[in-house]
């Protein structure tokens, strides 16, 4: 069953007025999201004033999505679920009064109850089923039953498996894909205010270019503000490359993409720069053999890489009397190479059925210290064992499926980015947030793209 997103139909009047009707509702949709994002910089400043406010966010966050889980169409259910999953990471490092996994098991809950109602006669993916269902049997191996390590390791899966599922069934116009591209920047904006205004507000930084800075991360852990930052600069691109109408909105997303891309260079923690940037490259190559996208691709990645390199990344350099330009010649893998060694090993001695959730934090100190996974692939071999293994396989087989569809030009570069995003993500933070589990989800979805369908499709 294909659940299809609930399109705006042609006036039957003439096909000039629905023209005329829809660039008036385009530009409307324009102003209420530059409203939108310029709301969410001054969010962030009153969620940081008291705990209270970032629980009140959360808890309004949850209400709307309940309610819009009872209308017919789930668009604007979607629209929350993705910015829960942007917003995960304030609400945890402001302190909101929610538990640590609030934002992995909202989302959860909203897809699996859109599940049960709008695929009850079949569902558009089996496959995630078995993928989360293998990495069930090592809870076996745990000493005594540890929520906190089930729920730590295994709500990335659970929500990795959901998402699929039920975007596997959706197909998204680019108006409704652009609106939640606007969902998931707006939460990012209000991450990246708070960093801005502690980096300013700091006085003295000494930058040492071995460590990530928590000062220029407002105070949260530099590794999840960086790839979350990265996250938004991501998606402001995609927005660029897709507005074909408003001229304006295209600069906005492109100032955006470089703010965020700086910010998250700023808290010399790497990964999130790095998945951001390859993500946009992943996009670009195809987005280039699409004769309607080249020429915004090329404009817009011009412009990025120009006003980043030539003026915003020396200005940032010397801000860290050279330590940021060293930090970013640097290819070390901190610490996670000898994780991964670590991984590799406990799996080889513990081959079936690995050693339980969480519990490969202990092995770690066989090559590196007593730490969490950081590398999600080498995490499911320790922890979960050829079921793991097989896991990984049934996901590998997944990506290569979207790899070599059949797609539009336009398609490919939204699936195949996401994906990609989402999976490096997982490489160098795990499944920590729900960010990649969430992308990798929606790359499951339909795009009705400009390449894919007439001039004149109502879809626009």
């Amino acid at each position: 069953m294909s659940h299809s997103l609930k399109q705006p139909a042609l006036n039957t009047s003439g096909a000039e007025i629905a023209r005329r009707e829809m660039d008036f509702a385009a530009r409307d949709w324009d102003l209420r999201m530059i409203l939108f994002l310029l709301a969410h910089f001054g969010l962030g400043f009153l969620l940081r004033v008291d705990p209270v406010f970032a629980t009140i966010h959360a808890l309004l966050a949850l209400a709307l999505g309940l309610i819009y889980l009872r209308e017919m169409e789930p668009e604007k259910m979607i629209y929350v679920a993705a910015y829960i999953s942007a917003s995960e990471l304030l609400w945890r490092g402001l302190d909101a009064g929610v538990f640590w996994e609030f934002g992995k098991y909202t989302v959860a809950l909203f897809l699996i109850a859109a599940i049960f109602k709008h695929y009850r006669a079949q569902l558009p993916e089996k496959w995630p089923l078995v993928y989360f269902v293998l990495l069930l049997p090592s809870i076996l191996l745990l000493p005594g039953f540890d929520r906190q390590a089930i729920s730590f390791n295994l709500s990335g899966p659970l929500v990795l498996a959901v998402a699929v599922i039920f975007f596997g069934g959706v197909r998204f116009s680019l108006g409704q894909l652009k609106k939640l591209l606007a969902a998931l920047i707006a939460p990012v904006i209000s991450l990246a205010a708070i960093s801005l205004y502690s980096s300013l507000t700091a006085g003295l930084i000494s930058f040492d270019l071995a460590y990530s800075e928590k000062i220029t991360s407002a105070g949260i852990g530099p590794n999840q503000v960086s790839s979350i930052l990265g996250l938004g600069a991501f998606a402001a691109f995609l927005y660029a490359v897709l507005e074909t109408r408003n001229r304006q909105v295209r600069w906005i997303m492109i100032g955006l993409t470089i703010w965020l891309l700086a910010q998250s260079a700023l808290t010399f923690s790497r990964g999130g720069f790095w998945t951001a940037l390859g993500a946009m490259l992943v996009a670009g190559w195809y987005f280039f053999w699409e004769r309607r996208s080249r020429f915004i691709f090329l404009s817009t990645i011009s412009l990025i890489f120009l006003l980043g390199y030539f003026i915003v990344f020396p200005q940032l350099d010397a801000l860290t009397s050279n330590t940021l330009s060293a930090r970013f010649a640097d290819f070390e893998l901190t610490g996670r190479g000898e994780i991964m060694l670590a991984d590799w090993l406990t799996f080889l001695d513990n081959p079936v059925l690995g050693v339980g959730p969480d519990q490969s934090t202990a092995f770690h100190a066989l090559t590196f210290r007593v730490s969490r996974a950081h590398t999600e692939y080498t995490r499911m071999l320790a922890e979960h064992g050829l079921f793991g293994l097989v896991s990984l396989l049934i996901l590998l087989g997944a990506v290569l499926a979207r790899v070599f569809k059949k797609a539009s030009a336009q398609q490919k570069a939204l699936v195949i980015s996401l994906t990609a995003w989402a999976l490096v993500f997982m490489f160098h933070a795990a499944m920590r947030l729900s960010a990649p589990s969430f992308l990798f989800g929606i790359a499951a979805a339909r795009f009705i793209t400009e390449d894919s369908q007439p001039a004149h499709d109502e879809s626009r």
